[in-house]
């Protein structure tokens, strides 16, 4: 059996280079800073939408993904990056660079 943490150095993140996402990010973070798998992790994120809100506005969202690694003859060590987009029930759009996630496997 192995275990392995995934540490993120500093996560970079861009909005896509798209004038028609109207949400764009502000800020992001990790919390526990380094991710620590397995386990929880927590992503704060603002944003800026150019779109009238209507309420009720709510912020809070939980997603939920299990992911079951068997390691055996390869690893996840390595720097990732990905590009996530977003579409709301309105049609809003947004897209987001991530980059800079450093994965170790721990001893």
């Amino acid at each position: 059996m192995h275990c392995f943490s995934s540490i993120a150095t500093q996560i970079s993140w861009e909005n896509c280079d798209s004038n028609s996402n109207s949400i764009k990010l502000l800020n992001l973070t990790v919390n526990p800073y380094p991710i620590i798998m397995p386990g929880s992790v927590s992503i704060e994120i603002s944003v800026h939408s150019n779109q009238d809100l209507t309420s009720p506005i709510k912020g809070d969202h939980m997603l939920t993904i299990p992911i079951t690694i068997f390691i055996s003859s390869w690893t996840l060590a390595g720097n990732y990056q990905g590009q996530v987009h977003i579409q709301t029930n309105s049609g809003a759009t947004a897209c987001v660079k991530v980059s800079n996630v450093h994965i170790k496997l721990s001893k």
